[in-house]
Formats: C-alpha cells, sequence, structure tokens
C-alpha cells in the first residue's frame, strides 16, 4: 500500500539485488490475513507484524533477526573459505556452541566445526555422510567415530538437535507459524516437528511458545 507500488513488491526487489539481498525485512502492516502473511514469507520477509503493534516487540524481533543475519553471514565465509590446513578454527560466538572436551585434539576440533557448519548451512537439504565427511576432510567412518567419541551422539543425531534447537530459537523470537517453523528447519511435516519437539522438551511448539511469552521480560 505504497504510493507508486507496494512492500511486498519491494522487498522482492531488495532480494534481487546483491547489495541488500541480505538485509532482514520485517513486515509491518495492517493487512491481517493469512494470504497477505504468506505473500510477505513468499517475498522474502523474515517476520510479518500486525497492527496494532508494541513497540518492544519490534525492536527485540529486530535485534533478533539481525543476529541470525550475522550468524547466517559468518557462516557462509567460514564455508567460502576455510582456515589453512593444520590451523585451529576459530570458535564463533555468532554460531550454536559446539560443546566439546577441553581435551579435544585440534584436528578433531577442525573436523567436527567443519561438520557442524555445513549442518547448519542448509538443514532443510543437509549432504550425505560421504559429501559430509569430504566437506570435512575425513571419510565417513572417522566422521561418525569422531561424533560418537566427542559429542556422544551420531552425524543424524546431532542434525536433528540442530533443527530442534532452532525450531525452539524461531518459536521464541519470532511469530511464524509452527508449520512455517517446521519446513525452515527440515520437517516436511508440521506435525513430525511438533512430536520431535515434544519428545526432545518436553512441551508442544504452541506450548513452549506460550510458557515463553508468559515469562518473557517486562
Amino acid at each position: 500500500m505504497l504510493p507508486d507500488g507496494d512492500g511486498f513488491a519491494l522487498c522482492r526487489a531488495l532480494k534481487a539485488d546483491r547489495e541488500t539481498q541480505d538485509v532482514p525485512v520485517i513486515f509491518l502492516s495492517a493487512k491481517a490475513l493469512v494470504d497477505d502473511k504468506a505473500a510477505g514469507f513468499a517475498a522474502g520477509g523474515v517476520d510479518y507484524i500486525t497492527k496494532p503493534f508494541e513497540a518492544r516487540e519490534v525492536l527485540l524481533r529486530a535485534v533478533n533477526h539481525l543476529g541470525l543475519a550475522q550468524r547466517n553471514r559468518a557462516l557462509r565465509e567460514r564455508l567460502a573459505q576455510y582456515e589453512p590446513p593444520g590451523a585451529v578454527p576459530v570458535r564463533d560466538d555468532a554460531l550454536p556452541p559446539l560443546e566439546l572436551p577441553p581435551e579435544t585434539p585440534p584436528g578433531v576440533l577442525r573436523i567436527l566445526i567443519r561438520a557442524r557448519d555445513r549442518l547448519l548451512a542448509d538443514l532443510c537439504a543437509p549432504p550425505n555422510l560421504e559429501t559430509l565427511a569430504a566437506h570435512a576432510c575425513t571419510n565417513r567412518t572417522t566422521l561418525g567415530q569422531l561424533f560418537k567419541r566427542y559429542l556422544g551422539m551420531t552425524v543424524f543425531d546431532h542434525l536433528r538437535e540442530q533443527r530442534l534447537n532452532e525450531g525452539r530459537r524461531l518459536l521464541q523470537t519470532t511469530g511464524l507459524a509452527v508449520a512455517t517453523i517446521a519446513e525452515r528447519v527440515g520437517y516436511s511435516y508440521g506435525r513430525d516437528f511438533a512430536g520431535a519437539f515434544k519428545d526432545r522438551f518436553g512441551l508442544s511448539p504452541a506450548a513452549y511458545r506460550a510458557r515463553s511469552d508468559a515469562t518473557a521480560p517486562d
């Protein structure tokens, strides 16, 4: 509803420009129909807030989405240009922590962080084990053994944990529908995500979001 177009067209234009395509766009609109929200997300928006709104909520969502954009940028940079052979990768604060024993050898740390970064880069379409191992500069057998020894889980279990943690973060920081969150973290069906989420955290996604909203500081 702009004088010379609409916000959806503007968002698509921003996403089509390499200079601005990574800027997170939040729609703030009086148009509150589900079709309007769907159009906003289809245009490339990261969130959609309807009027009337609370200024503090808008600020918190903007800060959270900027943090996510920073994390994604860090991931792309790390994937595009890894450390030289033998170097120990830095534990980047913009990315989820990778809890490892303090005595983890540098070479193992390098392999595990490479694998973690590659999985986080695309939770919806992760590489198979062979491709992931090659990216981490090892073979699938060694990669599986390192995950079990140092992380206490299989590669698949680690991917599942990352998906659920990202889903939890989106429930806390965005107003996205549960089905949309499920798709963003790699679940084909909302009910599958909801079941896995409840098994992991003891609450359904809706109940978890309601509790988070109730305990949020004023």
